[in-house]
Parts: C-alpha cells; structure tokens; sequence
C-alpha cells in the first residue's frame, strides 16, 4: 500500500499565498480527486508533489519517507509520475515510438541514440504492453499527429507510467474531451488505480463525482472539505463556494 502524503505546504509568489498550510494524502487503491474554481491553487499544489515546484514550507512524504528535496526527475525515479494539462507528446513519431522514448529516459539513455536503439526488443514489447494497459493496441505503429484528443491523452498516460510509479498525478486528463471520450478515460484512471494511487485534478463534476473515491477541495490555496463524494456534495461550504449552489434551494 503506497502512499504519498503532504503536511503544512505553504507556497507564496510575492504577496499573493497560492498555498497555504495544505495537507492531503492519496493512497493505492483510490483515485484522490483535487477540485476548486480556477485560481484555488490545484496546479500549483500538484506541482510541489510531483517535485516541479518547491513548497516554502511543510514536507512532502512517500510511504513515510520525506521527498520534499528531491527534484521532479529524483521524485519519478522513487515513484512518483504526473501527467500535464498541455499535450507533450513527439508528433513526428509513431504511438510506440513516443512510449519507447520514455522508457529510455526512464533507464537513463539519451535521446540522441534511439533510432539505433529502436531495434531493442525488449523495450519495444513494454511499450505494446503499457499501450494495450490504456486501450491503444491497435494504435502502436500510427503518426502520434493522427491521434484523437482523447487518445493522445491516453498516450500520455502510457508514457507517465513507463516509470512504473507508485504514484500517478493527472492533470485535467480530460480538459478538451468529448463526453464519451472523457468517460472511457475516467474509466481507465479508475483500473489504474487497483493498484496505483492516483491523485486527479479535473474540472468536470460528473467525472468527479463518479470516479474518485476521495475529493478534497480547495479554495484560494486552503483546503476547505475532503471526505467522499456523498460528503463533498453535501458540504454546505463547497456548495457555496465552489459548486454555486445555495445551499437553502433545496429547503
């Protein structure tokens, strides 16, 4: 059972706190999401998890062990992979190709050699086993320019978990997607997280609602609820602040 945990995170650009004394875990199993209106500071706090961004203050632990000084490439190396809201794959390279590039980074090769390096079997079937994980079999050998929004994020998500990480951090995986697209892959977050802790940032309630197991959810830097799905749409204060309901329409 991993685990990857923060306590007391704070993190301030000049005068303006995007971050302040936030603490959340997110654990094998479970899909974790981390929802807010825009500006509430989820980019911002998945940053100083995955080791991109580091926190003024407060520590970042994984299975008990502090990571907050380690780097982003250090964090993927003990287990902790994240995916971005901007699509970065290689256009000019083939689905299989894109997966191979980084599984060599992962085993620390450089990109200079991968033409030759293409030939390597073993890293050829990994990358077929981790398309065939996110539902691309069929898409190994075509233009990764040729992709779908919805497959490029599926894509993504295969080369995030080249690392083998413990955990996986997503960040609005779906921004951009058509309904049906968006829920094929909230139905690949939920299988990855049998045995992977995902922590997802998401923007659509309904995917929210019906794939995390877990939502904490913040408002200008500060966490305000974290519970189940039930308690969070039931929380007077998110209703208020995030969902704009008012909490007495229903009275």
């Amino acid at each position: 059972m991993s685990e990857l945990s923060c306590h007391g995170l704070r993190k301030s650009f000049g005068a303006l706190v995007v971050t302040d004394d936030l603490a959340l875990s997110v654990r094998s199993g479970e899909v974790h999401a981390l929802i807010g209106p825009n500006g509430a500071g989820k980019t911002t706090a998945l940053a100083q998890l995955s080791g991109e961004l580091r926190p003024d203050s407060g520590s970042v632990r994984l299975d008990g062990t502090d990571i907050t000084h380690l780097s982003l490439p250090q964090r993927v190396r003990v287990g902790v992979a994240r995916s971005y809201q901007i699509s970065s794959i290689f256009a000019d390279f083939t689905v299989a190709e894109n997966v191979e590039l980084a599984l060599q980074a992962v085993g620390g090769h450089s990109f200079r050699f991968f033409r030759p390096a293409r030939s390597n079997a073993a890293r050829l079937k990994r990358a077929r086993e981790l398309l065939a994980v996110v539902g691309l079999t069929d898409a190994g050998e075509a233009s990764a320019q040729r992709l779908s929004h919805g497959q490029t994020r599926q894509l993504e998500i295969a080369m995030a978990l080249a690392s083998e990480p413990e955990v996986l951090l997503l960040d609005e995986p779906m921004a951009g997607m058509a309904p049906d697209e968006a829920h094929r892959l909230a139905e690949l977050v939920r299988s990855l997280a049998s045995d992977t802790a995902v922590l997802l940032v998401e923007h659509d309630m309904d995917i929210v609602f019906s794939a995390a197991d877990r939502i904490s959810v913040l408002c200008e830097g500060s966490l305000i609820a974290s519970g189940s799905p039930d308690q969070i749409r039931s929380d007077p204060e998110v209703r208020r602040l995030y969902l704009r309901e008012d909490a007495e329409a229903e009275n």
